[in-house]
């Protein structure tokens, strides 16, 4: 499953926890040892997560900026799923096509660098038609 840390991403301790991650980074980022990195934090992370009892299609909609990681499976998950392969899930992020790849972002391909995610091409493609900010009918919140 999936546990999002619901107001993480305004909470008064999350540029601490920012810090945290990325001093410890030597290459990729750290996100998944904030546990280690920084009990206190982790805590206050965990504090405010929020898990569902996902069904095949269900989707969660959040911020890139909330601490969210995966989540084990429940005992009856663990017998539901039994010895299959890996799930299959499917992570979309949603951007700006005026966002801009720095030298810092791991581009697929090095010559986007710099360039706009609307210049990416396949890559990147576009959503439509265009989002409005009416929520969709059926849809609920989980704040």
């Amino acid at each position: 499953g999936l546990a999002v840390s619901l107001g993480s991403h305004k909470a008064p301790w999350k540029q601490e926890a920012l810090a945290t991650i990325r001093g410890a980074m030597t290459g990729l980022p750290k996100t998944c040892s904030l546990k280690e990195l920084s009990p206190e934090l982790h805590d206050k992370a965990e504090a405010l997560c929020q898990r569902w009892d996902l069904e095949p299609g269900d989707m969660i909609i959040h911020t890139r900026f909330c601490f969210h990681r995966s989540d084990p499976f429940t005992e009856e998950g663990s017998r539901a799923h039994g010895d299959k392969p890996a799930l299959m899930r499917y992570s979309v992020r949603f951007m700006p096509g005026d966002a801009t790849l720095d030298s810092e972002s791991r581009a697929i391909d090095p010559d986007l660098k710099g360039r706009t995610l609307a210049e990416g091409g396949v890559r990147f493609p576009r959503c439509w038609p265009a989002f409005d900010d009416a929520p969709a009918a059926g849809t609920r919140s989980a704040a």
